[in-house]
């Protein structure tokens, strides 16, 4: 391993350390700290498609999303058929759709077609799950993530730094 190349390596890790002590200042008197996930210390290069934090990054989204006090919970027989549209959506590569795509994707249930009020608890408590991402607030509600794996990629976009 050469100087620079060790240099670069050290100055990685006294960031990540750095960026990850500002975050705990930042969230230690919220209510919210409690949830944060802070231990894996993962500091992703988003300009190298095969970063292996990357994957370590999905695989930690994952186990915690196994891990859910509710994974595996029985579910109203009603959501069962859109559960399996937006999963065949999943598979096929789309990740995102707008809340438009998914009304009609439940009025073309041939099963079961939920009214407005049991889509909002739908999106509400599969977002809850991390099924999928859906914020019910002004500019946002339009949209549902329906892969919370893209969120990887989404945040790999635009958060990156150069030194």
């Amino acid at each position: 391993m050469t100087f620079c190349l060790k240099l670069f390596q050290n100055l990685v890790e006294e960031t990540r350390k750095t960026l990850y002590e500002g975050v705990e200042h930042i969230f230690k008197d919220h209510e919210g700290y409690k949830h944060l996930v802070l231990e894996h210390r993962l500091f992703v290069n988003a300009t190298d498609p095969h970063d292996p934090e990357l994957e370590t990054l999905k695989k930690v989204i994952t186990d915690l999303t196994f891990s859910h006090p509710c994974w595996g919970e029985k579910i109203p027989n009603a959501w069962v058929p859109l559960e399996l549209e937006i999963s065949n959506l999943v598979s096929e590569g789309k990740n995102l759709l707008s809340l438009a795509e998914l009304k009609a994707l439940n009025q073309a249930s041939e099963v079961t077609v939920l009214t407005r009020g049991q889509l909002d608890v739908f999106l509400k408590v599969k977002h809850s799950l991390g099924n999928i991402v859906y914020f019910d607030i002004p500019h946002l509600r339009e949209y549902v993530i329906i892969n919370p794996l893209y969120m990887v990629d989404v945040m790999r976009s635009f958060v990156t730094g150069e030194f």
